[in-house]
């Protein structure tokens, strides 16, 4: 672990490649996906079981697996827009005065 993270501060490559935007996006959004994940995955899982698409198939797995990405990253990402976003705005006003 140290030597990932040392690579990462130290070698250009891995900086630049750690740098870009979408990767810093989710890196700030990552609380707000932390509280989210487990209840989007259970409630659009329980709607994949109840609309009778063979869940056990592992060949439909990278779909699932793309599926869940998009919808968690799009719902933590409205939420974070929406509510955690406007209180670091906030605090970060407190901390100025």
């Amino acid at each position: 672990m140290l030597l990932f993270f040392y690579s990462v501060l130290f070698n250009m490559k891995m900086k630049s490649l750690f740098s870009k935007t979408f990767l810093v996006v989710v890196g700030g959004m990552c609380y707000s996906i932390y509280m989210l994940h487990l209840a989007i995955i259970s409630f659009f899982g329980k709607l994949i079981m109840k609309l009778g698409i063979d869940y056990t198939n592992t060949n439909y797995i990278p779909a699932f697996v793309l599926f869940f990405l998009f919808i968690v990253l799009g719902f933590s990402s409205i939420y974070f827009l929406v509510v955690e976003k406007p209180f670091m705005k906030f605090n970060s006003r407190r901390a100025n005065v």
